[in-house]
């Protein structure tokens, strides 16, 4: 396989801006980041690819809060448009479009666009690679911000991290760093301030990109301006008209009478037809090729219809609406049909229908070829048959672990009549009986199958299984329906959640878990929220449940917490993260923690 360089800068940069502007405008054409060294002491870049990780963060090395936000789902794109000038059309301004495909997208998410404009690339491959990895970065929402030690001086923008945190549910999470900053304190001691991107390593995934040669050529000739070719230009149309019409004048077939214009030197032809020579003439001209449409199958007793239509806009001569176009049917019998096996199809106009019904004989499906001048179809007439069957699942809708009955109901099948069946579908491995493949005993016009799943406990997407049913003949004219679907929902309930949902009236209530003490005697004097969170309000009536959003601490050995306000709250609407709210607290001793009875929410810290 042929390799290629993955980029390259091929534009015009403005001498005009500043150099850090243009590093900037150049690194995003070319998929990096532009980075400074501390250590070093000089700029750097870091390259937008797959890695892995540099450094790991958790309790023992993030000092404060680790802050936790995620874009909204309003927010989020789902389409990406990037402008550059191509080198195939000699840089011409061109596009390139990546959309998210809809099964991937959140329920209810809207379309929005993200558009880039790249100056300094020329090629529509690479184009298509930085527009994907900026679509797919942008959704991978989660944005982290914290504050670590001198001892991850060495870490640059760009790098890859990874974050253990059982509040967030963090597990050797990975994290691209978009931002670094230093911080002096006045004791001495020096932080870094740091801002990191959720990783993923589809973004980079380039697969389905292809190139496209793109050319302005047409294929016609531009003609060069001069007074010659302007003269040529104003002979008016009739006269072309005229030289071709020359011939016919000099056969007979038209009288023409030629004149011409002094004022512009044009000649000017009146053409007057020879009726009884037209005629002749026109019965002559060979009919105007044809299209046909039919259909492939129809039923004993159905009518399949074929429609003829030619289009003679090109035509020289007008056209008698009054063509006939030959047609033959072999294959079957003239018993077979209501129609003799030749004949001719009248047009009116352009247009015209052959129509052919089928008789109730009850043979064997057969299939019949009509020709029309040259032009064949070939339909099968299959027979009618004396028994009908249908499957129904239910219910059609379960959750993993439970159980569905398909129910089978024929008609005209005799009892004891047994029938192959097949399940199939994503959720099939989760079928616990009946085996995947089995039979049915047809009894008493019917039968059913009760199909059982288990539970994987493994979150995920709903999925389906498909029960078809397999009478062993092919009923083509019967009333059929044997197959039924059935969706089966996940059963679990932790994994990852859509964005918060614009409209579910969002309520922004604080965490209260951070005490402060009394120097002398260790008692607790406050209690501050060292975040907040942006949850849902009950919804359809639902009555939520109350958690503070005010407290006073009457300080003491030991201290003691009132609830001075409250609000109402969700607890089931699943968007966002989960945080466990303290909503009654208990006393605190002399440097003790902040506990109470708490309540799981789902939302966004803001």
């Amino acid at each position: 396989m042929a390799t290629r360089d993955k980029f390259n800068i091929n534009g015009v940069i403005d001498t005009k801006e500043n150099v850090l502007e243009n590093l900037q405008t150049l690194s995003i054409s070319s998929g990096c980041f532009v980075t400074y060294d501390v250590n070093a002491g000089k700029w750097s870049v870091v390259i937008n690819q797959a890695g892995t990780a540099v450094q790991q963060f958790d309790d023992s090395n993030i000092v404060g809060a680790l802050n936790v936000s995620t874009t909204p789902l309003n927010e989020l794109y789902n389409k990406c448009v990037v402008e550059f000038p191509h080198k195939d059309l000699n840089d011409a301004v061109d596009t390139v479009e990546i959309s998210i495909p809809s099964a991937e997208r959140y329920a209810n998410e809207r379309d929005n666009t993200l558009q880039i404009k790249l100056d300094t690339i020329n090629d529509p491959v690479q184009a298509q690679v930085i527009g994907s990895m900026e679509l797919k970065q942008s959704r991978v929402d989660r944005i982290v911000t914290f504050q670590t030690d001198f001892s991850a001086i060495g870490l640059k923008a760009g790098d890859i991290i990874e974050i253990t945190n059982s509040q967030y549910g963090f597990n050797l999470t990975k994290f691209r760093v978009t931002k670094i900053e230093e911080e002096d304190v006045d004791d001495g001691a020096l932080y870094l301030n740091i801002t990191a991107l959720e990783y993923s390593a589809d973004v980079y995934n380039t697969s389905n990109l292809v190139y496209e040669y793109r050319t302005k050529r047409t294929g016609i000739i531009q003609k060069v301006n001069n007074t010659e070719l302007q003269k040529q230009d104003d002979i008016d149309t009739s006269v072309n008209l005229t030289r071709l019409l020359v011939p016919f004048a000099l056969s007979k077939l038209f009288n023409m009478l030629f004149e011409t214009d002094e004022a512009n030197g044009r000649v000017k032809a009146q053409i007057e037809p020879i009726d009884e020579d037209k005629e002749t003439m026109l019965a002559s001209i060979k009919k105007p090729s044809l299209t046909v449409t039919a259909p492939t199958s129809i039923c004993e007793e159905q009518t399949a219809t074929i429609n003829v239509s030619h289009n003679c806009s090109s035509c020289l001569f007008e056209i008698p609406n009054n063509l006939e176009y030959e047609y033959t049917i072999t294959g079957i019998s003239a018993d077979d049909i209501n129609i003799p096996l030749t004949g001719t199809i009248p047009l009116n106009g352009t247009s015209g229908q052959l129509q052919i019904t089928a008789v109730n004989d009850s043979d064997a499906a057969e299939t019949m070829t009509v020709d029309i001048e040259g032009i064949t179809k070939q339909i099968t007439i299959y027979p009618k048959t004396g028994y009908t069957y249908s499957v129904n699942a239910s219910p059609s809708t379960i959750t993993e672990g439970s159980s569905t009955t398909v129910n089978i109901t024929t008609s005209g099948i005799a009892d004891g009549t047994v029938i192959p069946y097949q399940i199939s579908g994503s959720a099939s491995s989760k079928v616990t009986s009946p085996s995947l493949t089995g039979n049915v005993t047809i009894s008493g016009g019917g039968a059913s199958v009760t199909i059982q799943t288990s539970d994987d406990s493994t979150f995920g997407s709903s999925q389906s299984l498909t029960f078809e049913l397999d009478p062993g003949v092919a009923d083509f004219c019967g009333t059929i329906g044997g197959n039924t679907s059935i969706t089966v929902l996940n059963n679990a309930t932790t994994g990852p959640q859509p964005p918060a949902p614009s409209d579910c009236g969002k309520i922004t209530i604080p965490v209260f878990d951070c005490p402060t003490y009394d120097g002398a005697t260790g008692e607790v004097t406050g209690i501050t929220a060292t975040f907040s969170i942006e949850v849902c309000s009950p919804q359809g009536g639902a009555s939520g449940v109350t958690v503070p959003t005010a407290i006073s601490v009457n300080q003491g050995n030991p201290s003691t917490i009132t609830v001075t306000q409250t609000a109402q709250v969700s607890n089931t609407v699943s968007v966002g993260q989960s945080f466990d709210v303290i909503t009654s607290f208990n006393s605190i001793a002399p440097y003790g923690e902040v506990t109470g009875s708490t309540v799981t929410l789902k939302g966004s810290q803001v």
